[in-house]
C-alpha cells in the first residue's frame, strides 16, 4: 500500500484524477456556449467508467487487476486524455 501511495498515487493525482473523480480545474472555453454541456457530459462519463477519487481498488465495472490493465492499455495507446483536454 505504502508503495502505490508513493509512487503511482501520484500519477494517478496529476495525469487522471481531474476528470476521474477529482473538482476538475475547468479549461478557459468551458463558458464558451455548447462546451459546458460537452465537458460536463464527459467528467459525468469518466466518473461513470473508472473513478479514482476513493483510491485503490477503484470504484468500476471490473475487478482491480483489470482496471490497472485497461489503464496500462490506455497508456500504451495514447487514448487520454481525450484531445478535447
Amino acid at each position: 500500500a505504502k508503495s502505490y501511495q508513493a509512487r503511482v498515487e501520484p500519477i494517478f493525482r496529476t495525469k487522471c484524477l481531474q476528470c476521474h473523480g477529482g473538482t476538475p480545474e475547468l479549461p478557459w472555453y468551458y463558458r464558451l456556449p455548447g462546451a459546458k454541456q460537452i465537458i460536463d457530459r464527459d467528467l459525468e462519463e469518466s466518473k461513470h467508467h473508472l473513478d479514482l477519487s476513493r483510491g485503490y481498488p477503484f470504484v468500476s465495472h471490473a475487478s482491480p487487476i483489470d482496471d490497472l490493465r485497461a489503464i496500462l492499455e490506455t497508456i500504451e495507446n495514447g487514448s487520454m486524455p481525450p484531445l478535447l483536454y
